[in-house]
């Protein structure tokens, strides 16, 4: 008994903290239920609650908000930089360059991971979707947002699925949020970009070689400067020569290109070609005497060398405050002024030529047509030459006979040996500049005007008006030819009448009536009937147009 006694004794001090079970039969443990103790001591069996609250046991024991992370050894951490409140997510660190969210997609093919900003409520015009703040403390401490990724609703409309979306990009500036870039819809027919804010001194600036604008849409791309201002000032294109010199200082030089307007396109066989440009130089950069210059250039027959070819060219100058203009190029070139030109004051509108003539202080006259008007006020541009034959004596029937210009007494027969007709084309130089008269301007014959005075014959006369030109240009033979043409002739009927009289006649019908400078006229007479022919006193007289 002693023993058995002193078994139990052994068995009660060993249970007395720890609970043993031995040979346990495998079965269906209760859902929800477990064991423990309770206020006494006692093993008891309760079901477990749908909550867990305390995970101090699993080794839980952080702040309040903050999300647990599995260690990857069946243990968690409760993360100080992840914390959730059942509203704002924050993942924070004091590790330089951290924290760092990273999304990665894994799969083969081309679909990138989405990070997702939504707004499920019903949407409406300017509602917002989502922001990205870029969020620091200013000098004071203070939290201050100074960038902002902003996307929303433009026009909510679905209706043939119109829905137009609107994406911008802010920076703080005087401590509010500014635009820097906004992109969205023109009423679903295309992007809209606007840039800055609108303030005094926004600044674009686009550091690149070249900027290209492209449209696939006629007559795009359209470039638009525009001002909103009240005011009478306009938008500004500005094109700037800058060498790179401290302060300005030697960035601009004599002659340099400060800006080219270039319009450009394709030859026939694809080619690129430039048709016109627009130049702007700087002439002279002396400080206090600049000077610049602006030309308009056009491509002419296949020419493209840099100084080909001038439309219009504006130069000015250093000592003298003047501007030079050049129109056109070469001198086939028309300048064509559809308008008015002002010259000192006084409009110019037309030019008369040769014929024309309108009475008018916006009228200028060429020297062809000054002359003309001249003519016109000393009375039509009129002319006459004279011939004066006394006492001529017709001997010879049939004869011509003329006299030489510088004497009124007698005629001589001698031209006869050279014109027995009137449809001779020729005569020696000499016998005809004798009784010519030399034509002092260009000029049309209008009348032949004849008084035939007889003192008691009988006899027919013809007196006929003659033109030479003269081939003669340089010291010549007296025998050289020289061509004449028969301009008109008046016939004489004496037979009619007896005794001494005076007759005049008059013609206006010519064979030829244009006149050259440096011809001569010359009258020749021919008695045609009788037998005495003697005593004609004969005046003629031609008159001309010039």
């Amino acid at each position: 008994m002693k023993w058995i006694g002193q078994h139990i004794v052994d068995f009660i001090a060993r249970f007395r903290s720890d609970v043993y079970l031995e040979d346990i039969a495998d079965g269906t443990v209760v859902d929800n239920k477990f064991l423990g103790l309770d206020s006494n001591n006692k093993i008891i069996k309760e079901a477990a609650s749908a909550t867990v609250t305390d995970l101090h046991s699993a080794g839980v024991d952080g702040s309040a908000n903050q999300l647990i992370t599995d260690d990857g050894d069946g243990t968690v951490t409760s993360e100080t930089g992840l914390t959730f409140d059942g509203a704002d997510l924050s993942l924070t660190s004091s590790t330089s360059g951290k924290p760092i969210l990273t999304i990665e997609n894994s799969n083969t093919d081309a679909v990138s991971p989405i990070i997702k900003l939504a707004k499920t409520a019903t949407g409406a015009n300017d509602d917002e979707i989502g922001r990205i703040q870029f969020e620091a403390d200013d000098n004071a401490d203070n939290p201050t947002v100074f960038a902002e990724i902003k996307g929303g609703i433009q026009d909510a409309n679905n209706t043939g699925n119109s829905e137009d979306g609107q994406l911008e990009l802010l920076i703080a500036q005087g401590a509010s949020l500014v635009n820097v870039l906004k992109a969205n819809s023109n009423s679903g027919a295309g992007t809209v970009l606007e840039f800055g804010d609108g303030g005094m001194v926004s600044l674009t600036t686009f550091k690149s070689t070249v900027v290209d604008f492209e449209s696939a849409v006629t007559t795009a791309p359209i470039f638009t400067s525009k001002n909103t201002t009240a005011d009478a000032s306009g938008p500004q294109f500005t094109f700037v020569k800058d060498r790179g010199g401290a302060a300005g200082v030697g960035s601009t030089s004599d002659g340099d290109n400060c800006g080219l307007f270039n319009f450009r396109g394709y030859d026939a066989g694809g080619g690129s070609t430039t048709y016109a440009w627009i130049e702007g130089t700087a002439v002279t950069t002396s400080s206090g005497n600049e000077a610049g210059k602006i030309e308009v250039k056009v491509t002419s027959d296949g020419s493209t060398t840099a100084n080909n070819r001038n439309v219009i060219t504006g130069t000015g100058h250093t000592t003298v405050d003047k501007v030079d203009v050049d129109l056109g190029y070469g001198v086939a070139s028309v300048v064509t002024v559809p308008g008015n030109i002002s010259i000192g004051g006084h409009s110019v509108n037309d030019i008369d030529v040769a014929g024309e003539f309108v009475d008018s202080d916006e009228h200028l006259m060429t020297s062809a047509a000054i002359d003309d008007r001249i003519a016109a006020v000393a009375g039509g541009g009129k002319g006459f030459l004279q011939w004066y034959y006394y006492s001529a004596n017709l001997s010879t029937t049939n004869a011509f006979y003329i006299e030489k210009w510088n004497d009124e007494f007698g005629v001589s027969s001698s031209i006869n040996s050279q014109i027995t007709d009137y449809n001779d084309t020729a005569s020696s130089h000499w016998q005809v500049i004798r009784g010519s008269r030399i034509v002092p301007y260009d000029a049309t014959v209008t009348k032949f005007l004849v008084n035939v005075e007889n003192s008691g014959t009988d006899e027919d006369i013809d007196v006929a008006l003659w033109k030479a030109t003269p081939s003669v240009t340089s010291r010549s033979s007296s025998g050289v030819s020289t061509t004449i043409d028969h301009l008109c002739t008046l016939t004489y009927d004496f037979s009619s009448y007896s005794g001494s009289g005076t007759w005049t006649k008059s013609t206006t019908s010519f064979n030829a009536t244009s006149l050259t400078q440096g011809e001569y006229l010359f009258v020749t007479l021919k008695r045609t009937s009788g037998t005495d022919g003697s005593n004609y006193h004969v005046h003629s007289t031609v008159t001309f147009d010039y």
